[in-house]
């Protein structure tokens, strides 16, 4: 597993086609929304699924 700097906020992707957004962002949102999970289609991991920003 290669290790990375937590992302804050959102940043564009290297591409310059999508943006990255942090777990703050995404907790943020959640609350906002009144919502439990975001789900994110179209990303290749290995097994199957994955989590980020606990598990939101």
């Amino acid at each position: 597993v290669r290790s990375r700097p937590l992302l804050k906020r959102c940043q564009a992707n290297n591409r310059g086609l999508s943006y990255t957004f942090g777990p703050d962002v995404v907790m943020e949102t959640c609350q906002k929304l009144d919502i439990d999970l975001i789900a994110r289609a179209h990303q290749v991991v290995q097994d199957g699924y994955g989590f980020f920003a606990d598990r939101k």
